[in-house]
């Protein structure tokens, strides 16, 4: 009993792949009041039994990558899937058309029955032209890419792979069509499989590292140069151990809280000196160089960046420069708001506010407009102000530099009430303001 059950099971399973092969069309019908929309119907019913039997028959439910990798590869290959579909309608021919009179209760109206069908021999003979012309750009790019690893050009061979895995998603959506109506499944060698091509990029990437080669522990007044450049190197670490100097290498420059200093790439030796200020920051006062290099994987782009170098700096104790400062507005009254938040901005710098200061910071408040801006709700007027700062020394009266900064108000009570909240918007970076007034007086003294 049991084996004529396992015989009918596999009679069964014959016929049904024996339909499946001899099956030589996808067919489609459209009707529509034209026959341009009839054949436009007729098109998006072959291309969902497309996607139907694709969906159907994929091989690509699971890679054997980390958790974001998968992520990032099922949606690149599901959209590369879906283009590929619409790609091939293009070859969609029509059996016939025809004009069908439709009547109802109220009403005789004429609409086009169009049937349309695509060849199957057609479809894989494209698909299999394309993933042969795809298959061998690939492998060129991997082979190429090996090629530079042995010859100590691991940046070049990282960017073949980008390449390579750009590549990958539309390879393995039109394997996937080709496979899911061929008899036998399209070949790709195991080089071009993901998890090949994710252990090549990862194991390239873990040989990559940052060093510090000079210019740590180094002390200088708060936003003052470093008396000593800083000097980092990108070294990649060959098979048998050797150290090869990465030039050209992308990096990016940092202190310890992020803010990004400048980027830039090493030199023909494979080093990247900066000369940066001394700034006080909460916590370890650092410089990081981390790499600026792109990969267009997301994980893969974030282990990159995992290969940083630090070198750390004191903040000496700075003496103390007295500056005092006015605000005025067009109409010469004075804008005590606004030179509290001056004073603010120059809060944990070497500047220290006093009346009796030789060094004077004088500003002049101008609104630059005042306008009615209609929306949803009631209208409110929009005010944009400046203020010009003039950074001078009273006793030779010597401009030393300006500084600028805007505010922009909103009020639904009127100008006035936008002009007074601009105010309370005029947004000085401090950062950058003491730096700016510490390079003037730096020049005032050359």
């Amino acid at each position: 009993m049991n084996r004529h059950i396992l015989i009918i099971a596999l009679i069964l399973t014959l016929t049904f792949a024996t339909a499946l092969t001899a099956r030589t069309h996808i067919y489609g019908v459209g009707i529509r009041e034209s026959q341009e929309a009839a054949f436009a119907e007729a098109q998006m019913q072959i291309a969902q039994q497309i996607s139907v039997q694709v969906q159907a028959t994929s091989e690509f439910k699971s890679l054997d990558i980390e958790a974001e990798g998968v992520a990032y590869y099922s949606q690149s290959i599901a959209k590369s899937i879906q283009l590929s579909v619409d790609q091939s309608i293009k070859g969609i021919e029509i059996v016939s058309s025809s004009g069908l009179e439709i009547i109802s209760d109220s009403e005789k109206r004429l609409k086009y029955e169009v049937e349309a069908r695509l060849s199957i021999a057609k479809l894989l003979g494209s698909l299999q032209a394309e993933l042969d012309e795809m298959k061998t750009s690939a492998m060129f790019l991997l082979l190429d890419a090996q090629t530079m690893l042995k010859d100590g050009k691991p940046l070049f061979a990282l960017i073949n792979y980008d390449e390579t895995q750009a590549l990958i998603p539309e390879i393995y959506a039109k394997k996937s069509i080709y496979d899911s109506f061929a008899p036998t499944r399209y070949y790709l060698p195991e080089d071009l499989s993901i998890p090949a091509l994710e252990s090549s990029m990862r194991a390239l990437i873990s040989r990559i590292s940052l060093e510090l080669i000079s210019g740590d522990h180094q002390s200088a007044p708060n936003m003052a140069d470093l008396p000593q450049p800083v000097v980092f190197a990108a070294i990649y670490r060959g098979e048998s151990g050797e150290r090869i100097p990465l030039s050209t290498f992308p990096v990016r420059i940092s202190y310890g809280d992020g803010t990004l200093i400048e980027t830039g790439v090493t030199d023909v030796g494979g080093f990247y000196s900066i000369k940066p200020k001394a700034l006080r920051l909460e916590g370890t006062n650092k410089l990081i160089c981390s790499p600026d290099a792109k990969t267009p994987l997301p994980h893969l782009a974030r282990l990159l960046n995992l290969h940083t170098a630090a070198a750390t700096y004191e903040v000496e104790a700075a003496e103390q420069t007295l500056v005092k400062i006015k605000v005025f507005d067009e109409y010469n009254s004075r804008q005590t708001s606004l030179e509290r938040s001056v004073a603010k901005a120059l809060d944990n710098s070497i500047f220290v506010v006093s009346p009796d200061a030789d060094l004077e910071l004088s500003g002049i408040l101008i609104v630059e407009s005042v306008h009615m801006q209609e929306g949803i709700g009631s209208p409110q007027f929009v005010a944009k102000v400046r203020l010009d700062l003039r950074f001078m020394r009273l006793s030779n009266s010597r401009s030393l530099g300006t500084f600028s900064a805007d505010g922009v108000g909103l009020s639904t009570k009127g100008e006035g009430d936008a002009i007074k909240n601009a105010i309370g918007k005029v947004n000085i970076n401090a950062r950058r303001f003491s730096a700016q007034l510490v390079e003037y007086l730096e020049a005032e003294w050359r």
